[in-house]
């Protein structure tokens, strides 16, 4: 039997929502194509002199099992 590659997958740059309610709203983007899964997230921060929420980072994080679950069924429908 021959050997398949595991497909790639890749990423967008990250989109920056104006305030803190956006963030809550926007999700994590997944696009899929013949060749790989590319993923967008939503991240909002703050700097440590601000004065509303210093140093706040927060970031939409795509799950390992989520990557796992498409490697294993999604990419393969192609081949």
């Amino acid at each position: 039997l021959p050997v398949r590659l595991i497909p790639r997958a890749s990423h967008l740059p990250t989109q920056r929502p104006l305030a803190g309610p956006a963030w809550i709203h926007e999700s994590l983007e997944l696009k899929f194509n013949e060749t790989c899964m590319i993923a967008s997230s939503v991240k909002i921060s703050t700097t440590l002199d601000s004065n509303l929420f210093p140093g706040v980072h927060y970031c939409k994080l795509l799950s390992p099992a989520r990557v796992v679950d498409w490697m294993m069924t999604d990419s393969l429908q192609s081949a």
